[in-house]
């Protein structure tokens, strides 16, 4: 098993320093100057002297693969850059203000609609072709088919606008998460809910599930001892990159209850031709990506006994 997650280390480097590199030269390629040097209301603005400061300060005055020698040799030490948006400021300090919040909001949302939407599913199989089978695929359903923005006006105009119940921006206290948490949450919700209902449905036909029955074991524990251990190897595959992709923000929920989040800051980041900022959002999603298929590769092991890595 080390060996094995030392490989995949060893391989997750590799595909962070070759991501590093097609981020950067595309960053590059894309039309558009940082500082606003490309607007020419801007530029009539800056002296000669001016842009060559600039232009020396942020490294900008060089050839491309020079620039990124530079930027990597300042990432293995630690340091992102300073941002070209946010002047004078290190994009390390610009992370350490927003990433927490988005991690905060992806965290328990993501911890919500795996866990309510395991549950969902296996209420779903367990009770298959019912009313509660219907009901709880009827949820998923809206779940997966309702856009966000349509969920996110809706609860605006029921929850802020006519009970007066939530506030509609910011962040920091419980009234103002309520909202953004169910945005983020629901779509999620419904997808692990569809997959554990139909893993469930698949693993109960399975012939040491009636086995199980047949000895007189409790419906409960073989839902929960049998069945349900196999039947979460699909779920974490799906929840992996899920928890993933919430932990890193998201833009949409960000911008329409003005979450002061790191999506934010990275859709600021892509217009300013911020280079830096760019680079280490695209670094920290990435490894967040492979972090998490890897701790879904371990878990097939703990959970499955007869996955075994060599």
């Amino acid at each position: 098993m080390w060996q094995y997650i030392v490989r995949r280390v060893l391989q997750a480097i590799f595909t962070l320093f070759v991501l590093s590199l097609i981020t950067f030269f595309v960053a590059k390629v894309t039309p558009g100057s940082p500082l606003g040097l490309d607007d020419p209301e801007n530029a009539a603005k800056i002296t000669p002297a001016m842009r060559k400061q600039l232009l020396e300060q942020y490294d900008l005055d060089k050839p491309v693969p020079v620039q990124y020698v530079l930027w990597f040799t300042k990432f293995i030490r630690g340091d992102l850059g300073l941002s070209l948006t946010y002047r004078n400021e290190h994009v390390q300090d610009i992370l350490a203000r927003t990433w927490p919040i988005s991690a905060q909001l992806g965290l328990i949302a993501a911890l919500l609609a795996i866990s309510l939407g395991t549950l969902l599913g296996i209420v779903a199989a367990v009770y298959r072709n019912t009313f509660i089978d219907y009901a709880s695929m009827f949820i998923a359903v809206i779940g997966v088919a309702v856009p966000s923005f349509v969920l996110a006006i809706g609860l605006i105009l029921l929850f802020s606008l006519t009970l007066h119940w939530f506030p509609v921006t910011g962040w920091g206290t419980p009234e103002r998460m309520v909202m953004p948490i169910l945005v983020l949450m629901l779509g999620p919700l419904a997808t692990t809910a569809r997959f554990t209902r139909a893993s469930m449905l698949e693993v109960i036909k399975q012939d040491y599930v009636r086995t199980a029955r047949a000895k007189g074991l409790l419906e409960r524990v073989v839902i929960l001892r049998h069945v349900l251990k196999n039947a979460l190897i699909p779920v974490i595959t799906v929840a992996g990159p899920t928890l993933a992709g919430m932990l890193t923000g998201s833009v949409f929920v960000e911008q329409i209850f003005t979450i002061p989040g790191v999506a934010n800051a990275f859709v600021g980041a892509i217009g300013g031709r911020d280079y830096p900022m760019i680079m280490a959002q695209t670094i920290i999603f990435g490894g967040l990506v492979i972090f998490m298929n890897l701790a879904v590769d371990v878990a097939y092991g703990i959970i499955d006994p007869r996955i075994r890595y060599s």
